[in-house]
């Protein structure tokens, strides 16, 4: 599957373990950032996300920062978007579209 990930500066360490993970799951990985602990605006974050979805044909993205909310928030302005905050597996499998 081909998986664009971003975090903002919270979601930063936590990004690199769901990369790994995913990488060693045979999926392809689009990382937009950030790429360091700096202070970052997620709603950049989100629009590089869905701007590689859509233009790239990718099929899932995972935004990360401190709750979600806001993260899904920007994402779910942008077209082709369709987010939502996904705190376990169950959230995460029930939000997906098929």
């Amino acid at each position: 599957m081909k998986i664009v990930i971003g975090s903002d500066h919270i979601g930063y360490s936590y990004k690199y373990s769901i990369i790994n993970n995913l990488l060693n799951n045979g999926h392809e990985i689009a990382d937009v950032g950030t790429h360091h602990t700096d202070f970052v605006d997620y709603v950049e974050i989100a629009k590089k996300a869905i701007t590689v979805l859509v233009e790239k044909n990718f099929e899932r993205v995972i935004l990360i920062n401190e709750t979600g909310i806001g993260m899904a928030n920007a994402a779910n302005k942008l077209n082709g978007a369709y987010a939502a905050v996904c705190n376990d597996f169950e959230s995460t499998r029930n939000s997906v579209i098929k």
